[in-house]
């Protein structure tokens, strides 16, 4: 990331600026494109920086759309069924008001990509069909489990829950020896990856290397870390082993615990494999995510990454290995894991999508 990514980091207001710059750059090409591809009779689904996009189509172009969102997006008076809701103290109408708000400039951060898209259709030739009255709402999609994120009384009509995604298997084993024997060894082992959040500086980077580090001799555990850019897996200390691509599926189950940026697959992942996780957070849902880790049980509370140091981590690092409550956390995170295990969020997508096509 450049000086905007890194300013991303300090408030949702910058992370918004910098989505609406990338996509006023690539604005025009991915209005055309859409001209280009989509056609009648088509499924067309979004994210939800390409809502405004999706429902300009549907005006113009018979096809069913819907947008789908990977978390606690749609607007809610709940804090705990979406991120923009303000805490349970707040009036309600507060809540929602917020929350409604708060979509609305997220959904619109693509404004001028689909006034684009709009203004090809009309000039081509293309007429309004009449789709998306007040009575024909854009199906949203929450990609998201129900256990993750529970389902909110108030969320708006057209708003279908599916469940996550996930990926099922035991994964891929790494062709890693040292890695297999750490896993086999007596001391407690723990995850640490940021994905590409961690990266978003070099200082970044080596900051937070050096605290797992720290933490880490300290807490007398073994830690895992992705191997970044500029370094190679190998052991970058008696207790800190840097691996290649690893198959989260199958290191997860294998670990006392995880800690991580809050991605909504990451957080899925570390969900389904019954070990206690919690969250370091830096941009978008990551924060809201690792609330609801703690709020389910299966980990220590989570932090910003602007207030994470060694002694941070260390004392997440003994809550899930050593302490008295790590035995809770573990047996919490399996219990959540066997619920988890039971959603099928790809079934249920495919029965919305069908439903909708159909109709």
């Amino acid at each position: 990331m450049g000086r905007r990514g890194r300013s991303a980091l300090a408030s949702p207001t910058a992370q918004l600026r910098l989505l609406g710059h990338w996509l006023e750059e690539i604005g025009d090409d991915l209005a055309r494109t859409l001209t280009e591809v989509v056609k009648e009779d088509d499924l067309v689904l979004s994210g939800v920086l390409t809502h405004e996009c999706v429902a300009v189509l549907r005006r113009y172009v018979r096809c069913t759309a819907a947008t789908v969102v990977l978390t606690g997006l749609v607007p809610s008076s709940s804090p705990a069924s979406c991120l923009y809701a303000l805490p349970e103290m707040a009036p309600a109408w507060l809540r929602r008001v917020r929350a409604r708000v708060s979509w609305r400039l997220v959904t619109r951060v693509s404004r001028p990509v689909s006034r684009r898209l709009e203004r090809l259709l009309a000039t081509g030739g293309a007429r309004k069909h009449g789709a998306e009255q007040p009575g024909d709402p854009l199906k949203v999609l929450i990609a998201a489990s129900p256990t993750l994120v529970p389902p909110a009384p108030d969320w708006a009509s057209g708003v279908v829950q599916t469940g996550y995604p996930l990926e099922r298997g035991r994964g891929v084993e790494p062709d890693d020896d040292r890695l297999i024997t750490l896993l086999d060894s007596s001391r407690p082992c723990v995850y640490v990856g940021f994905g590409s959040a961690g990266e978003a500086s070099g200082v970044l980077a080596d900051r937070l290397e050096k605290d797992v580090l720290r933490a880490a001799e300290s807490a007398d555990v073994a830690v895992i870390v992705p191997a970044r850019r500029g370094t190679s897996p190998g052991w970058a200390s008696p207790h800190v082993l840097r691996v290649g691509e690893v198959d989260h599926r199958w290191l997860f189950p294998r670990i006392a615990g995880i800690i991580h940026h809050g991605g909504a697959g990451t957080t899925m992942t570390g969900l389904l494999s019954g070990t206690p996780s919690t969250v370091v957070s830096f941009a978008f849902d990551q924060a809201y995510h690792g609330r609801r880790l703690a709020e389910l049980g299966v980990g220590p509370a989570p932090v910003g990454v602007r207030s994470l140091d060694a002694s941070a981590l260390e004392t997440r690092f003994r809550a899930m290995t050593q302490a008295p409550e790590s035995g809770r956390f573990r047996g919490r995170a399996q219990e959540v894991a066997r619920v988890v295990a039971g959603e099928d969020g790809v079934l249920w997508a495919l029965h919305a999508l069908v439903d909708d096509a159909s109709a």
